[in-house]
């Protein structure tokens, strides 16, 4: 990242482009994140921004079904999409001279999708989406964890409510004007992020750039989005039981500030404090020197215009109770709130934190990611590593205090059962 040229544009349409481009980088990454998610889903059609993210591979009329993948990967590339509960990006990685084409066949679907959704396509990639609920939900052990714990975390009528995956039977019923009003509601160049990163022609991708988004229809105005403050959520403690083939499992998700907050910072922190390597304070306490988990996992789910979610997975020692653990976890908790970490503590997981973020953006796509993702949160463009940088200014006393709030603040407690 040494020699990165990052500049920021709004085309006349609304479009936001950043441009990084850093000569030494051997690919570059084209990404587009687009600001439509689950929380857009209207009431029985949850999992429709998913199906929606197939249908932009599979009904574009710029290239055939699949084509779009399938011209990545024979320049030597590759190419991907993801859905979350806020927005939805599409992305590749391609060698350097092919960056003008990866960005013709973004701005083609945007530009041509309504055109190519049919019934058949529709019906297709719906059993698509079914086969991978089955997988991810079903087939896997705990596997309808995130969706139990999202739903208690934020009770309907919450725009959160619904993770991305939602409930199979609401995808029944959709139909191709149900998928066409979709796109023209929440697929408006206003919520277009578009990021160019690693080496390549600035010119060329410029042009391709202007000629491909900056001529994208606004069309009709974006449908509002309900502020993800509009449900009152109480600070309480929420219990769920499931009953599983699978070994008891003990699965925590604590209610965290909105990404943009300073103090969501100090919670990335905490976590890493918490179990982020072997010497971590979970890690130590509740595998090493009690053997009451086999294994331990915290995984931060960043929101950015409501409060953000962590799920802590504790997964006991044969023969341990789950109510024993989540007591000894609560109890590590209750003493970093007390006496917050050593220095020693926080200057590991500043490092480690620094050290993960140097890693990733290394990489193109990586950087691309965080460079959309920061202007949609934060409402203009940042240099690359602004939430690192607060990390960094973390004290002892933040780490302390936001301790004290896990223990406070709304926290759910999924246990799972041995049938």
């Amino acid at each position: 990242m040494t020699g990165l040229d990052r500049t920021a544009v709004t085309l006349g349409n609304g479009v936001r482009v950043v441009y990084a481009s850093d000569p030494v980088a051997p690919v570059a990454a084209v990404h587009v994140r687009a600001e439509v998610g689950s929380r857009d889903e209207r009431a029985g059609r949850s999992g429709f921004a998913h199906l929606f993210e197939h249908l932009m591979f599979a009904a574009t009329t710029r290239l055939a079904g699949g084509d779009h993948i399938r011209a990545i990967e024979t320049a030597g590339g590759f190419a991907n999409a993801q859905t979350l509960v806020e927005s939805t990006s599409y992305f590749q990685t391609i060698p350097s001279p092919a960056a003008p084409m990866a960005v013709w066949l973004e701005a083609g679907r945007f530009a041509r999708l309504p055109d190519g959704v049919d019934a058949q396509i529709l019906d297709q990639q719906r059993e698509v989406v079914r086969n991978e609920w089955r997988d991810a939900v079903l087939s896997t052990p705990y596997g309808d964890a995130r969706n139990a714990v999202t739903a208690a975390m934020y009770p309907a009528p919450h725009p959160f409510n619904q993770t991305p995956t939602g409930e199979i039977g609401d995808l029944d019923g959709a139909t191709v004007d149900d998928a066409l009003d979709f796109f023209a509601d929440h697929y408006v160049p206003g919520r277009l992020v578009v990021a160019v990163v690693g080496r390549f022609d600035r010119a060329l991708v410029e042009d391709e750039v202007e000629r491909g988004f900056g001529a994208l229809r606004v069309g009709r105005t974006a449908v509002a989005r309900p502020p993800a403050d509009c449900v009152a959520v109480p600070d309480e403690l929420v219990r769920v039981e499931r009953r599983s083939a699978a070994p008891p499992n003990l699965v925590v998700a604590h209610r965290l500030p909105p990404v943009g907050r300073v103090a969501f910072a100090a919670a990335e922190l905490t976590v890493a404090v918490l179990a982020t390597g072997q010497a971590s304070r979970l890690q130590r306490r509740l595998r090493r020197d009690t053997a009451l988990a086999a294994n331990i996992q915290i995984k931060v789910m960043p929101m950015i215009a409501g409060d953000s979610m962590a799920i802590v997975r504790l997964r006991p020692v044969a023969g341990i109770d789950t109510a024993h653990l989540e007591a000894a976890y609560l109890d590590q908790l209750a003493v970093l709130a007390a006496d917050g970490p050593t220095d020693e503590e926080l200057r590991r997981a500043q490092a480690q934190c620094l050290a993960g973020w140097l890693a990733a953006v290394e990489r193109p796509r990586a950087l691309a990611e965080e460079l959309t993702r920061d202007w949609m949160a934060w409402g203009e463009p940042r240099p690359p590593g602004e939430g690192v940088r607060r990390v960094l200014a973390v004290t002892a006393a933040d780490v302390r205090a936001c301790a004290a709030a896990l223990l406070h603040r709304r926290r759910v407690t999924l246990t799972y059962h041995s049938t």
